[in-house]
């Protein structure tokens, strides 16, 4: 994912490549809005920009060795946690026993929800997992109650946060 292809967003990308071009990346960025904003699409094409041996005034190259990594999800830099189902009774599941399928399911439509991510693993026909309806509505709910905020920044420089509902500050 380049910032290119992410929908939208145009002030929170010039923020991320200005950060990145002024040497200034912090050690963890936070990254929230309701569903449907591109939040993991920003995301990768940040971590890619970041990483990238090439990188353009407003994006990755998309052809040096790491590109191509990112065009795979396969980059050693780029982790992803994400729900999981029980795959076998009494064995714990981890995200790298999923890891293939969810590569697969973010190249193919990095645009979904919770609940295309849980029918793809196939939660549905788990009894006692909340698939479909509570889990949306749960985080429909905390999306709603903490909507997209653009990174802020305090007087004097010091970092504000992403979510004014976070209450993260370094200077006030």
């Amino acid at each position: 994912m380049l910032f290119k292809d992410v929908i939208g967003q145009e002030e929170a990308k010039q923020r991320l490549i200005a950060e990145v071009k002024e040497g200034r990346i912090p050690h963890a960025q936070l990254i929230c809005g309701p569903e449907g904003t591109g939040k993991l699409p920003l995301a990768i094409a940040y971590a890619r920009y970041i990483c990238c041996e090439n990188r353009g005034e407003q994006d990755a190259c998309g052809i040096c060795p790491t590109c191509v990594k990112f065009n795979k999800l396969i980059h050693p830099d780029l982790h992803f946690v994400f729900p999981v189902i029980k795959k076998k009774a009494g064995k714990d599941t981890v995200c790298d026993d999923f890891i293939a399928d969810w590569r697969n399911f973010v190249l193919q439509n990095p645009y979904f929800n919770l609940n295309h991510w849980l029918k793809e693993m196939g939660a549905e026909n788990q009894p006692d997992h909340p698939a479909a309806g509570q889990t949306d509505r749960r985080f429909a709910e905390a999306d709603r109650q903490r909507p997209f905020r653009h990174i802020r920044r305090a007087p004097g420089g010091g970092r504000l946060g992403h979510d004014p509902g976070a209450a993260v500050s370094e200077q006030r």
